[in-house]
């Protein structure tokens, strides 16, 4: 079945159709391995949804059976009585309020009646604790293996939560109000045990479940699964929109949704991490086993039939080759109805004439010889521009016009210095090719124009490209120069600044106006063409110094402008 492996076409072809198959079931097994994985997603949210809701009826139920309690109180006069006496009155005179209402056989709920009654009828309860806003007390019940009070005077606002943090859990706040002046006389807090309280919560299926209340929280579930919600809870417990999602990684995010508790500060955010759902291994192996298969019944399709084409292809060529080596053997893929049943027809029909022509014919050879033609070019040589400019330097000197001698001995030398130096030269070669130019320009412009170069020893080996310099100066002298100024100078500057080797151009020319030096300076940058030549430096200089290179156009406070350029030490290619 594999022989066609070995017939480059079908090889390929092979190659081709196992490419197409491998990324057509790997796409369509990858679609429904996307839509398990959504539809675990969406289960996750409602098993959030129905935990959340869950949670809210537990707090509201435990609310109602607080309520029905405080209602026996401010339902009874001498309860309320009681109360308000309770907080406002000295102990003594409490007490003695108490006595002087006593009637035998008589009951009516107290607050400390209430305290009990809730710890002792509701096992989830862990603390009762009571903040006296009349005389900044506060007392707290809890339960051991029996009730007990504790007492704080002068404890503060602050103290209630205190108590509660170190107890743990969640809890519910309730006021009792001074009916006659409506003043607030207490808070109760009532705290509970959350690992009791939801005993139900793990049979939802939900993901991460948080209770938060201000700057706290409380974990519902056995423990946070998401290593990227354990380790930013405080940033998503911050998350002001009721849901949303947040990218953690480039295929993966964490989905959050919040569930406000009605009646009390709490609400419910429940969080799902994308890279923590694996869907069902039996389902992700079955899909698996199911690809393997298609796979595997697509190749042995494929190959069958290219091999029934490779083995008509074979007998075919190897008619053709028997042709060559003189022995005539007619092909016997005529039966074919498409193009190798054409070829193999044609060619049987071929090697019949061939053979009865080389029966009557000789046998001819051949020979062709291949003429090689080459193309001419006449290239203008270097030496020949060179002979002429000394040429003319030594009719000048004939002429004694040691001016236009040495403007010519000038040219020929920049014109040898371009090239003959390598690309990457040193400062100082750089330099030499800037002042035969600035050379020339002085014998053309006579008295009327004046240069410096005045660069650090320390600098003059620094590696740099060639003829940037020449262009900077060249600038000057068609955008700068002022013709109607006397004393045109242009100075050089070279020295080290740290780490940094610093090239500045400054001449005394017309300048640039300085609502256009931004724009100038940030076409450089950006590598339009500004008119003046600059971005072709600066693109230049880029390419070999990278990003170590900084140059920028400035104005002179007297007249023209300074070409400042930085290098960094090591920069370059």
């Amino acid at each position: 079945m594999l022989n066609f492996w070995k017939n480059k076409v079908y090889r390929k072809m092979f190659i081709n159709f196992s490419v197409i198959f491998f990324l057509v079931i790997f796409l369509f097994t990858s679609l429904i391995y996307r839509q398990i994985y959504k539809n675990n997603i969406e289960v996750l949210k409602h098993n959030n949804q129905y935990a959340s809701e869950y949670v809210e009826s537990i707090i509201r139920m435990k609310q109602n059976k607080i309520d029905d309690k405080l209602s026996k109180i401010y339902h009874n006069d001498q309860s309320l009585s009681d109360v308000v006496n309770f907080f406002k009155l000295d102990m003594d005179e409490y007490l003695t309020s108490r006595l002087s209402s006593y009637k035998l056989f008589e009951y009516y709920p107290t607050i400390n009646k209430f305290a009990e009654d809730c710890l002792y009828n509701d096992d989830d309860i862990t603390r009762v604790i009571l903040y006296d806003h009349v005389k900044d007390r506060m007392m707290v019940y809890f339960k051991d293996s029996a009730v007990s009070l504790k007492t704080w005077t002068e404890s503060g606002p602050s103290e209630p939560y205190n108590v509660i943090q170190k107890a743990g859990g969640f809890f519910i706040t309730k006021e009792i109000f001074d009916p006659t002046s409506l003043d607030k006389l207490c808070t109760i807090y009532i705290t509970f045990n959350d690992k009791t309280s939801f005993p139900s919560i793990g049979q939802f299926g939900a993901s991460d479940i948080i209770m938060v209340r201000d700057n706290s929280h409380i974990v519902l579930n056995s423990g946070i699964t998401s290593p990227y919600v354990a380790k930013n809870i405080d940033f998503l417990l911050e998350q002001e929109n009721m849901e949303g999602e947040i990218q953690t990684k480039l295929f993966n995010k964490v989905l959050y949704s919040t569930h406000l508790i009605v009646g009390e500060d709490y609400k419910v955010m429940t969080f799902i991490d994308t890279s923590t759902i694996n869907p069902d291994k039996f389902i992700v192996l079955a899909l698996l086993i199911l690809a393997i298969v298609a796979f595997a019944f697509a190749e042995l399709f494929v190959a069958s039939k290219i091999g029934r084409e490779s083995r008509d292809l074979d007998n075919i060529i190897g008619s053709i080759q028997s042709a060559k080596s003189g022995s005539f053997v007619p092909s016997d893929v005529v039966h074919r109805k498409d193009e190798l049943g054409l070829i193999a027809n044609e060619l049987n029909d071929m090697i019949v004439e061939l053979d009865d022509h080389i029966k009557r014919e000789y046998k001819l050879k051949l020979e062709q010889k291949q003429m090689q033609f080459e193309l001419l070019q006449n290239q203008m040589n270097p030496h020949f521009l060179y002979n002429t400019l000394e040429i003319l330097k030594a009719k000048a000197l004939m002429n004694s016009d040691a001016e236009v001698a040495g403007a010519i001995s000038n040219l020929g030398g920049l014109y040898r210095g371009l090239l003959t130096f390598d690309s990457i030269i040193p400062l100082k070669d750089e330099l030499s090719l800037a002042r035969r130019y600035l050379d020339m320009m002085s014998f053309i412009y006579d008295r009327n124009f004046f240069y410096t170069i005045d660069v650090d020893q320390d600098v003059l080996e620094f590696k740099t490209i060639k003829f940037w310099i020449q262009s900077l100066v060249e600038n000057f002298f068609v955008h700068g120069m002022d013709r109607n100024n006397d004393m045109n100078a242009l100075i050089i500057r070279g020295y080290r600044d740290g780490h940094k080797v610093v090239v500045e151009i400054q001449d005394n020319g017309i300048g640039i106006e300085s609502d256009k030096i931004v724009d100038i300076n940030e076409n450089i940058r950006n590598g339009k063409n500004n008119g003046i030549g600059l971005s072709n430096v600066y693109n230049r200089l880029k390419l070999y110094h990278g990003d170590g290179l900084n140059m920028n156009i400035i104005n002179n406070e007297q007249a023209g402008v300074t070409v400042k350029i930085e290098f960094e030490e090591d920069s370059g290619v």
